[in-house]
């Protein structure tokens, strides 16, 4: 019976220690989760340090390329103008248009938009001044629906972008896109976020830092459709 007893608590004995081997082992696997864990989180946080600041020094160049931060701040009012064909009506494609558009700061805008279809040239032009807006086209004036206007106002928002001052104010999160090729020439790319709007891609020459390429979303507030904008900028 002692040697039955003996028997007993060594093999309790033994259990125990397994029990605290396992739960050490375990205790060591945990640990090591977290570290990987934090070392995972800390590297995420690393990259995206290092994208912003890549997008931040690709930003600082194109100011510089424009002429300084000062020059930059007043600028108030810009245009642009553009051309090339769209499918604008059913059946046909290809339709040749032009587009100017100008925005002043920090309210206003117009796009003035002319096509050639079935040899006939139609004109229109959309203005938004504040929370308000209208449209004319083929010489008839008309109020724009709200939603017209909100689209109209996101618009202006993505060609604002163009003056580069979000540099320096608040709200704005950017970050480094991969190179791509505009023109022949490398072009490097800013992501340019902004809560309440959407993303905007926005690319800059190489060599020159210029900004050559713009790329957002957009929606035809009038037909309903859906659509991507590619603005490439040529410097005359």
């Amino acid at each position: 019976m002692r040697q039955v007893g003996t028997l007993l608590i060594v093999m309790k004995c033994r259990i125990t220690d397994d029990n605290q081997r396992s739960q050490a082992r375990l205790n060591k696997k945990r640990t090591m989760n977290k570290a990987a864990a934090i070392f995972s989180v800390l590297v995420l946080s690393a990259s995206v340090a290092f994208a912003q600041d890549k997008a931040r020094a690709i930003v600082e160049k194109a100011i510089q390329a424009k002429g300084g931060e000062a020059k930059v701040a007043r600028l108030r009012m810009m245009s642009i103008s553009a051309e090339g064909t769209a499918d604008v009506v059913p059946g046909q494609t290809n339709v040749p248009f032009t587009i100017e558009n100008t925005w002043q700061m920090p309210d206003r805008y117009k796009t003035s938009s002319a096509f050639q279809v079935s040899g006939k040239k139609l004109v229109q032009t959309q203005v938004i001044d504040g929370d308000k807006g209208w449209i004319q086209m083929n010489g008839k004036t008309q109020d724009l629906p709200e939603e017209a206007v909100t689209e109209m106002r996101e618009q202006k928002y993505a060609e604002d972008l163009d003056r580069l001052s979000f540099l320096n104010e608040t709200g704005f999160e950017l970050a480094a896109l991969e190179p791509i090729t505009v023109a022949g020439k490398l072009a490097l790319g800013v992501l340019v976020k902004s809560k309440g709007h959407r993303d905007v891609k926005l690319y800059f020459d190489a060599t020159s830092g210029l900004l050559v390429k713009r790329e957002h979303r957009l929606l035809d507030s009038l037909s309903g459709k859906r659509g991507f904008a590619g603005n490439l900028f040529q410097r005359l």
